[in-house]
């Protein structure tokens, strides 16, 4: 299992290598904000900095791929809530993924309250707890979305983008 996701991430980067060498031949510079897209013209979306809090090891580094793989970085990955709340305190995500479901003494609930109050981090949670008390719970900080597991790459990916969507706009209207 684990060879199959290293070897998935080097087709991924080989992909992004192709890319990349195809945007430059045409003056283009896929790595660069500002530059328009070659085919459509229109300005490419701000790449999201992701706090990834998941404890269960597979399913982070999968969730990383197909994060980096979209042109986003994770910042960091944490397995408990404590670890969470010291990373984002030091490098300020744009967003963070959260389990809800986490090992340790705070769950992901909390974590996430802790840093939607204290740090103003925009939440995300990906989670296989779908009954109704939990996602009550959950949805009282009023998160982005809400994923649930098992996902798949596409459901990632559309998640990723309507949150980034969602983000845009309270930039642009923050009321």
């Amino acid at each position: 299992m684990v060879t199959y996701i290293f070897s998935l991430k080097r087709q991924a980067v080989r992909l992004f290598e192709i890319f990349r060498d195809i945007q430059w031949s045409v003056g283009g510079n896929a790595l660069d904000p500002e530059t328009p897209h070659i085919l459509t013209g229109l300005q490419p979306m701000k790449p999201l900095s992701i706090l990834l809090i998941e404890d269960e090891g597979l399913i982070a580094i999968n969730t990383q791929i197909i994060i980096e793989t979209m042109g986003h970085s994770v910042q960091n990955i944490a397995a408990t809530g404590k670890e969470a709340l010291a990373f984002a305190e030091k490098e300020r995500p744009d967003i963070a993924l959260v389990d809800i479901k986490l090992k340790g003494a705070m769950n992901g609930i909390e974590t996430a309250t802790q840093l939607k109050e204290r740090l103003g981090v925009p939440i995300m949670y990906i989670t296989g707890n779908t009954d109704q008390k939990t996602l009550e719970e959950a949805m009282k900080i009023k998160p982005l979305a809400i994923l649930q597991k098992p996902y798949d790459e596409s459901d990632l990916e559309n998640a990723i983008e309507t949150v980034l969507s969602l983000l845009e706009k309270h930039q642009e209207d923050p009321s």
